[in-house]
């Protein structure tokens, strides 16, 4: 996650501490929008009473931009709704007049329901993560316990299929994976999800070139069939 409305001011930090530039771009962007948005009252009159509700619905769009090739990867859309009501009998009672806080509950209410579509959809595609490195003899694998990994856990380890360029919409495309490897999570470390990492032993698969050179860069993990 990269911070962007306070750039400034973490660039003028930066300046203080004689440290060097900040240059790392975001590898996807965010985009959304308020796609609709409305308000509608209506009026309950009998003979003795009056009541008036107001109700105003609003949905939201996001659309997540891979930076380097500009394709839409991921798109989510949420919609809420929030209402009030005001009534009176023989003329006692409370007149409602506009409520404005409604539109900021509709809203509201459109992210959250956003957020549980993107979190849903979400858990239905396989955890990922990296070999960082070794120590000691064990791999130092990217992920802990709020990743809800275990000990004991085994991941397969991926090499990363070569890119090949479709001409016909200029994208590049990633082929398939190779398993070449399975490993056992022996231990996790860290106090935070930015810094959890765990610890593993190598159970099946030769994985010494990469360890000799140190290199990790074009491998991956995934969870294991169980």
């Amino acid at each position: 996650m990269l911070e962007r409305a306070d750039m400034s001011k973490i660039e003028k930090e930066v300046e203080i501490g004689s440290l060097n530039k900040l240059d790392n771009s975001a590898d996807y962007l965010i985009l959304g929008s308020v796609t609709e948005f409305g308000r509608k009252e209506t009026s309950d009159v009998g003979i003795f009473s009056r009541v008036k509700k107001q109700e105003t619905f609003a949905k939201v769009h996001i659309r997540i931009v891979d930076v380097s090739t500009g394709q839409i990867i991921y798109s989510e859309e949420g919609k809420g709704s929030a209402f009030s009501e005001a009534g009176s009998i023989m003329g006692v009672g409370a007149k409602a007049g506009y409520n404005g806080e409604l539109d900021d509950k509709a809203i509201d209410a459109a992210i959250s329901d956003l957020t549980s579509n993107i979190v849903e959809n979400m858990l239905d595609k396989p955890w990922r993560g990296y070999i960082l490195g070794i120590e000691d003899g064990n791999l130092i694998t990217s992920g802990g316990k709020s990743q809800n990994i275990q000990i004991g856990d085994t991941f397969d380890v991926f090499k990363m299929g070569n890119q090949i360029k479709n001409p016909q919409s200029n994208m590049m495309i990633t082929l398939p994976g190779k398993k070449i490897a399975t490993v056992e999570i022996l231990t996790t470390l860290g106090d935070t999800p930015d810094s959890e990492v765990s610890v593993a032993s190598i159970l099946k698969g030769d994985l010494n070139s990469y360890i000799e050179t140190k290199n990790f860069s074009k491998l991956y993990i995934e969870p294991g069939v169980k």
